[in-house]
């Protein structure tokens, strides 16, 4: 049954005020709108929260479509959103506005972490607490998020200032750098004055009405909040590692988050980058996917009409559901990173039996779990679990015993075709390098395995790049005339030359004949016997001459034979009823040859 889909949507012009803006309400307005139109969130399951409306009245406090977005109105959003959350539900917080830093006055080189906030409409009204500001900071939606289950996918977009992240996730990519994975280090109040902000990021983009989005004063905490600060250590829990989330910020450091007139409409560069790349990539896209479309965006804007523009996106996510593994919005991605967690969960049992030397014991875990995940479709996990157990063999320096090779061929064996394909096969590859002291190329069991894995998905040439080492030639032929069905008429018989080569190449002269017996056999049908009246060796339905190919094989076959010789080779030749040549040794009965019939003395016939 598919989740529900809930959102918080804030967009805060804060008019009339001296930290006024013009682009948070229609951000807002244009989110309602993709999610209510592309990804299936119900209107009425969208908490839209704005201050005016686009033509500049304030909002009523009787539109039933709209709410006030004052602390107390986005904290109840808050407590909406996350209760009663259940597995597969996919929820959205979306802020347009200001964000800030609360500072403590008088400890600028404080190494602890900075403290973030968003604004709501009411920020700068006093309060007594911690913070005297009605501000929300990072660490009260930390609390709220930290409520969720695992199981749950939850996509945060923050497009205001913030130096940091909002939520407390291991891991970002700041797209300035989109090939580096890094740690989602706390920014430090010391780190923050260091910081050096650029005013011509917006004062030299005013052809478009360029606005930072971040308070043009920074709240300080007196000395009698930060007493109450000493005592009130609630830092809240960590988030779950079943729960998939990503937060996407406009820039981290001294970037400025900017709104600027796009196609005649103030908006946020963050979400306009956004919603442009939503809409290029048909509202389908994974998390990396809609960010990298999103930073092709701003580097347009950035070379075409912004040159001092310096923020750049950053994505933050956990440990165990990547931006390259989820879909935006996408209900069925909320339960990855649960399944990851179970995963993990899998492998910390299967290393702890392994450090106690209860090796069987863990690899028949490994193999059981990962069937489970077989059996639920999550063949990537399966095939991961996979490659721990050949990792486990090869420290325990583990033989492939007939038991070993049991395990990876039931453990493969769950994983259909076209699933899983590269960490399927990578685990394929390990095994064959585990088992090499088997045999130089790996044993024959795994090699068959990785055959059957090809063949089932037509990929011929890497199931014959693995049958080689079987010695099954019966099974060449059969994967062989399959193979021939696929490809043109007049290269069949290519096929199997190429196929004798190899066997010849690695001097397996004993699966050659095997081979060869098969498929010459199907070629090349058996001559009649010599019909009265004609001569000897002639026939009347005496079987055409082979294909060049089919000679050229079996002149290889018979010249790799020790007891070759060119009158075994004629009578051959008279055998499949072809008439006499000068050079009789190269016009030879591939199905003869592939027989063994060829003996040393053999006695030539008339026609020789």
């Amino acid at each position: 049954m598919p989740g529900r889909k809930k959102a918080v949507i804030i967009g805060i012009n804060y008019a009339g005020t001296e930290a006024d803006l013009h682009g948070p309400v229609n951000d807002a307005l244009r989110w309602i709108k993709v999610l209510s139109q592309h990804y299936g969130f119900e209107r009425k399951a969208i908490l839209a929260m704005i201050d005016e409306y686009p033509r500049g009245e304030l909002v009523s406090e009787d539109d039933e479509s709209y709410s006030q977005p004052t602390k107390e109105g986005i904290m109840e959003a808050l407590d909406w959103l996350v209760s009663d959350a259940l597995e597969g539900d996919c929820l959205a917080f979306i802020f347009a506005g200001h964000g800030t830093q609360v500072l403590d006055s008088g400890s600028s080189d404080s190494n602890d972490k900075l403290e973030e906030a968003i604004c709501p409409v009411d920020w700068d009204e006093f309060e007594w607490g911690i913070i005297p500001y009605k501000l929300i900071t990072d660490e009260v939606l930390h609390q709220h998020f930290a409520r969720l289950p695992s199981g749950v996918l939850l996509t945060v977009v923050i497009d205001a200032c913030l130096a940091g992240n909002l939520l407390h996730v291991p891991l970002c990519v700041n797209l300035e750098y989109p090939e580096r994975e890094v740690d989602n280090e706390p920014v430090t109040q010391a780190m923050y004055n260091r910081f050096t902000f650029n005013c011509n990021v917006w004062l030299n983009s005013q052809h478009l009405n360029a606005l930072p989005r971040r308070l043009p004063c920074e709240p300080q905490r007196p000395l009698w909040a930060r007493m109450m600060k000493l005592f009130a250590r609630d830092e809240a829990p960590p988030l779950n590692e079943g729960l998939a989330v990503f937060c996407i910020t406009a820039g981290h450091g001294s970037h400025t988050a900017l709104e600027a007139c796009f196609e005649g409409t103030q908006q946020g560069t963050l979400s306009y980058c956004l919603l442009q790349a939503l809409e290029s990539k048909q509202f389908s896209s994974s998390y990396l996917d809609l960010m990298e479309g999103a930073t092709e965006v701003a580097s347009a804007i950035r070379s075409e009409v912004m040159p001092y523009l310096d923020q750049y996106f950053q994505i933050s996510y956990g440990k165990n559901a990547g931006p390259d593994e989820c879909r935006v919005f996408d209900a069925s991605s909320a339960v990855v990173a649960k399944d990851m967690s179970a995963q993990q969960m899998v492998k910390t049992v299967h290393r702890r039996l392994c450090s106690r030397g209860q090796h069987d014991a863990a690899a028949d875990f490994c193999v059981d779990s990962a069937c489970k995940l077989a059996a639920a479709k999550e063949y990537d996990l399966a095939a991961n679990l996979g490659a721990d157990l050949v990792d486990a063999f090869a420290s325990a320096k583990a033989a492939p015993s007939d038991e070993n090779l049991a395990r990876i061929e039931t453990l493969i064996a769950g994983i259909p075709a076209e699933a899983a394909v590269v960490p399927k096969y990578r685990v394929l590859n390990s095994a064959l390098k585990w088992s090499a002291g088997s045999s130089q190329q790996g044993h024959p069991r795994l090699h068959r395995l990785a055959a059957e894995c090809y063949l089932a998905e037509k990929d011929f040439g890497k199931c014959q790049g693995h049958l080689v080492f079987c010695g099954d030639g019966p099974a060449l032929a059969q994967m062989v005339r399959e193979w021939r069905k696929h490809g043109y008429p007049n290269e069949k018989d290519l096929y199997s030359l190429r196929v004798l080569l190899m066997f010849l190449a690695m001097n397996d002269l004993v699966t050659a004949r095997t081979f060869w017996s098969d498929i010459a056999g199907e070629i090349i049908p058996l001559p009649s016997a010599p019909s009265a009246g004609l001569p000897p060796g002639a026939s009347a339905d005496a079987p055409e001459p082979p294909e060049p190919p089919m000679q050229c094989g079996a002149f290889l076959l018979a010249a790799a034979s020790p007891s070759s010789g060119q009158c075994a080779a004629s009578t051959h030749l008279c055998c499949a009823g072809m008439p006499p040549l000068t050079n009789t040794s190269m016009r030879l009965n591939p199905r003869c040859l592939a027989s063994g019939s060829s003996k040393e003395g053999s006695v030539p016939c008339s026609r020789c």
